[in-house]
């Protein structure tokens, strides 16, 4: 290999806390061309992390071989720091082909590469059973709670979802495989040769949810004009859980039709709420848990507006807000009045003090 070697850092996310935070950096030759990618973690801590994203890389691209995965290459140890180096292809990311050209047709294109890579990826489903299903949701769940205090409306919420989505996969064929935890399109790299490459394995695992991997790949960095998306929306894909992810784009009125969609959301945002427990740092985790509040209240109210056990839960819910309201206005009124009685009574003190002040200066001129 002639010539020089140069690399360029890439940001792994300003957003994440510091023992979840990765340096990324790509090596190239004198003509741009990339040759490696390499990655660790801050904190040498996270070493046993990047040394199973190591093995599990491995073991997929040996699994998947129609299906492009960047080749890991070498697991380095230098200073105590474990550091991951795979092949690298060069191409654009799918988020920067709708950034460069965001019109219908390259929208379709980008949804159709995100297809080959499903596609690909669905051909080692393996067969499970529903009770193995059923285990994972749960504890997705129980990780969920533990992590996100739900109230008691949003419990039940998660218990009706819960019950509608099962019932849903009980008595069907119930498959798992592989999924990168990521499938965003800023994730998959249309090579030079114009074959998709999926990239990224931090959060890959081995799941019965796998299909969720559209309702990620709407959420993050496909950022279309609402325009574009009516003409989305139109078109007839045949992948039953990719139309069902593309109702993040329509009017959430369509929800009270479709509640196994909005559970289908509900696993969606309780699976990505974990993930960003893992990786964000303490305030903006709370953010995200105020944000997480607001699109499940959206969800509750837009798919069971006719469910009466609903409505009294919501009304009670909101009755419960505005009484918690008004004690606390009642709290913050009675701590203003002690707060002027005290500047009055201060105030009294020292009038009277300057009154006696006058009348002793009287007495002593007298």
């Amino acid at each position: 290999m002639s010539g020089y070697l140069h690399y360029a850092l890439i940001s792994s996310g300003s957003y994440r806390n510091y023992q979840r935070g990765r340096i990324n950096f790509i090596i190239f030759n004198d003509k741009g061309t990339p040759l490696f990618f390499a990655k660790f973690f801050k904190d040498k801590q996270m070493n046993k992390l990047i040394e199973n994203e190591f093995e599990k890389q491995l073991f997929l691209c040996t699994t998947y071989k129609n299906l492009r995965i960047p080749k890991p290459l070498a697991l380095l140890n230098i200073n105590g720091f474990s550091i991951m180096v795979e092949e690298a292809f060069d191409g654009k990311t799918l988020s920067r082909i709708l950034s460069e050209d965001p019109s219908i047709e390259s929208v379709i294109e980008v949804i159709d590469y995100g297809n080959k890579v499903q596609n690909e990826l669905n051909k080692s489903l393996q067969l499970s059973s529903f009770s193995e299903f059923e285990y994972e949701v749960h504890d997705l769940i129980h990780v969920f709670t533990s992590a996100y205090n739900p109230t008691p409306l949003e419990e039940f919420l998660i218990k009706k979802y819960t019950d509608i989505f099962l019932e849903q996969f009980k008595n069907k064929k119930i498959y798992k495989r592989f999924t990168n935890g990521d499938f965003v399109p800023r994730n998959i790299i249309l090579s030079s040769d114009h074959l998709p490459v999926l990239i990224d394995f931090e959060f890959v695992e081995e799941t019965h949810l796998y299909f969720l991997d559209w309702f990620r790949f709407f959420t993050y960095y496909f950022n279309v004009q609402p325009e574009i998306i009516q003409h989305i929306l139109e078109h007839d894909f045949e992948d039953y859980f990719l139309n069902a992810a593309l109702f993040r784009f329509r009017n959430s009125k369509d929800l009270v039709n479709n509640p196994i969609i909005g559970a289908m959301w509900l696993i969606f945002y309780m699976k990505d709420f974990i993930i960003k427990s893992y990786v964000f740092p303490n305030q903006q985790f709370k953010k995200e848990r105020e944000h997480l509040r607001l699109k499940l209240s959206m969800l509750l109210s837009s798919t069971f507006t006719q469910d009466q056990e609903i409505i009294d839960l919501i009304r009670n819910a909101q009755i419960a807000q505005l009484q918690e309201q008004a004690q606390q206005k009642d709290a913050q009124i009675a701590q203003l009045h002690e707060e002027i009685n005290k500047m009055l009574q201060l105030k009294s003190v020292r009038l009277h003090r300057k009154i006696e002040g006058v009348l002793r200066e009287l007495r002593i001129r007298r």
